[in-house]
């Protein structure tokens, strides 16, 4: 069986997945070290993976997304570092009556197979599309919207306007949870994002 992350990088309505590898230096013993790492837009996986769910729970009204907390974080462990995300969203009830709803997913958006991660590692595989999609959610809004297919309305979801589609935006509250030296190199990348942040309404 594959391991649980590697399951999610490859779920039902992924991203695009892009994959490299990098040479490190020749070891002691004169062996060339290859590192292969694989990754998507942590932005445009979020989206993507938020309107299947939304499909799934048959909800159809944007209107009813009160609040989306997204927490990121990264870790290494069976022989490879792993960055993904913990989405959680709270519904609206249907009626006034009915109380707030929520549910939660998991996304994963990065790979690097290595034995130990590096910050020399990390810098020359996935920082760079890591940092641009976090940067995306921190700065813009999800813009929601209702849009009709063969099987009825749906809510379509995306960080860039749907042509013919009224959105609704909403900010995603973005939290990191990394371990220090990437939080370093993401701090040294964007400068204004740090452990704890939240987006603006």
């Amino acid at each position: 069986f594959a391991p649980e992350y590697k399951v999610q990088m490859l779920c039902e309505g992924h991203t695009k997945v892009t994959t490299g590898f990098i040479d490190l230096p020749k070891t002691k013993e004169g062996a060339r070290v290859r590192i292969h790492y694989s990754q998507k837009n942590i932005a445009d996986e979020l989206a993507a993976q938020l309107e299947r769910q939304l499909a799934n729970k048959k909800v159809t009204d944007p209107s009813r997304i009160k609040r989306i907390d997204t927490m990121a974080g990264g870790d290494h462990g069976q022989g490879a570092f792993i960055f993904g995300a913990k989405v959680v969203v709270v519904l609206s009830g249907k009626t006034e009556e009915d109380e707030d709803e929520s549910f939660s997913f998991e996304i994963s958006v990065a790979e690097v197979l290595c034995t130990k991660d590096t910050a020399e590692i990390l810098s020359k595989t996935v920082r760079d599309e890591l940092t641009k999609g976090l940067k995306q959610i921190q700065l813009e809004k999800l813009l929601f919207g209702a849009v009709m297919h063969e099987g009825g309305s749906k809510v379509s979801c995306s960080f860039s306007a749907t042509p013919g589609v009224a959105s609704i935006p909403i900010s995603v509250e973005l939290t990191l949870s990394v371990i220090l030296h990437l939080l370093l190199l993401f701090w040294a990348k964007m400068g204004c994002l740090t452990h704890g942040v939240q987006c603006a309404k």
